[in-house]
C-alpha cells in the first residue's frame, strides 16, 4: 500500500504515499506505529541478522480512515518459524473436546491460513467456471492492485497461483 522507501523507518506522524483506490496516489499521515513481536528478542535479532527471518519495518495497514505501521516478520526456515511462534500456545481444546475459538494457538493460526488458501482456490475455480478464466484473472489482478501491489507484482502472483479443478 505504501510507496515509501524500505530503508526509511516510518513512525507516528510520518507522511506516506498510498494508493487512492482509483489507480493514483495520495499523501497520508501515519497515525501510529505498533510492534507485534519483540524486536529486542535475541533469537529474532539473530534470525534477522542471518537471514532466516525477513523483516519489513514499514508494513502499512489501513484502519478506518487512518494508516498505521508495524514490522512484519517472515520465517524463511522451520527453525525461524519456531522462533516467531515462541510463547504461542498449541491448539487449545475445551471441555467439549473442540478447539476453543479466539484462543491464540499455533495450530489454529496454521489451520486458518491453510483454509484461507483453500477458500481462495475454490473461489477462483468457481469464478473461472462462471465468469470465464480471462475475466477472473483480470478481477484478481485488479483486486491486488487495489491492495497496493504493482501491476507486475499482481500479474505474477495471479499467474503463478495453482489451478484448482472444479466439478
Amino acid at each position: 500500500m505504501s510507496t515509501q522507501p524500505a530503508n526509511v523507518r516510518l513512525d507516528s506522524g510520518s507522511i506516506i504515499k498510498v494508493t487512492d483506490g482509483s489507480g493514483g496516489e495520495k499523501e497520508a499521515k501515519v497515525a501510529a506505529r505498533y510492534e507485534v513481536h519483540s524486536l529486542d528478542d535475541a533469537a529474532i535479532v539473530q534470525g534477522i541478522a542471518d537471514g532466516s527471518i525477513l523483516a519489513d519495518s514499514n508494513v502499512v495497514v489501513k484502519v478506518g480512515d487512518e494508516y498505521v505501521v508495524y514490522t512484519k516478520l517472515e520465517a524463511v526456515t522451520l527453525e525461524a518459524a519456531k522462533v516467531l511462534l515462541a510463547g504461542v500456545a498449541d491448539l487449545v481444546i475445551g471441555d467439549d473436546g473442540q478447539p476453543e475459538r479466539g484462543k491464540p494457538s499455533v495450530a489454529s493460526n496454521f489451520n486458518y491460513g491453510f483454509d484461507l488458501n483453500a477458500k481462495r482456490n475454490v473461489r477462483q475455480a468457481h469464478e473461472s467456471k462462471v465468469k470465464g478464466p480471462e475475466r477472473t484473472v483480470n478481477a484478481a489482478i485488479a483486486n491486488l492492485i487495489k491492495l497496493g501491489f504493482t501491476k507486475d507484482q499482481a500479474e505474477t502472483m495471479v499467474k503463478s497461483a495453482p489451478a484448482v479443478s472444479g466439478q
